[in-house]
């Protein structure tokens, strides 16, 4: 990645770095001008059990040993009752998980140096009795936790064609009133940014 000319930003699984040692490679591509965005994997921010304070500890680390502008995580929970799952699981996308979300996120914002950003996954399954559509319940995630968001395009084309959707009918347009949106500064030199908009709901194509 390093000979990659004009790269703007580089994304590291957080649980990777040693915060006594960070990887030489990242240090270089950091003292180059490219952004290095801790993405974590193991905080296990939708886990019915609040987030350990050791884990939010390191992403917090990892941002001051990188001077990242941002960190993210997914919206997923990994671990339930002490057994791991070894895998991002969906939330149910209900009010309960809903509240769930929002009490861990928080607790994360308020440990982290740098603005948090969430990631919705690839499901392998959906939970029954869903409350909410994907674009209403990360909508309402945003808007009661401050977090930002970040849109992996191949997770939302994923989860359209396992849903039964039609990909090419899920708005991604940012809404009138103002997104929260995951920009890292100077990522881009053409666009000055990495920008992912507040997804609007996925509908149906028509068949008339």
């Amino acid at each position: 990645m390093s000979a990659l000319p004009g790269l703007g930003f580089a994304e590291v699984v957080a649980e990777s770095v040693h915060l006594d040692h960070p990887p030489r490679d990242l240090v270089a591509l950091r003292e180059r001008g490219v952004a290095v965005v801790p993405h974590g994997v193991r905080l296990s921010l939708g886990g019915a059990e609040p987030v350990e304070a050791g884990r939010v500890a390191h992403l917090a680390g990892c941002a001051q040993a990188l001077g990242a502008p941002l960190v993210s995580e997914h919206v997923a929970f990994v671990r339930a009752g002490g057994v791991e799952a070894g895998h991002l699981l969906p939330v149910p996308r209900t009010r309960a998980a809903l509240d769930v979300l929002t009490a861990n996120i928080r607790r994360t914002r308020a440990e982290l140096p740098v603005p948090l950003a969430v990631e919705p996954i690839t499901a392998l399954f959906d939970w029954p009795d869903a409350e909410y559509e994907e674009g209403d319940f990360l909508t309402e995630l945003l808007e009661r936790t401050g977090a930002l968001l970040l849109l992996d395009v191949a997770n939302v084309y994923a989860n359209a064609r396992n849903r039964g959707e039609d990909p090419s009918r899920c708005s991604t347009g940012s809404r009138s009133s103002g997104s929260r949106t995951a920009t890292s500064p100077g990522a881009s030199s053409r666009a000055g940014g990495i920008t992912t908009p507040t997804p609007r709901r996925c509908r149906r194509r028509s068949s008339t």
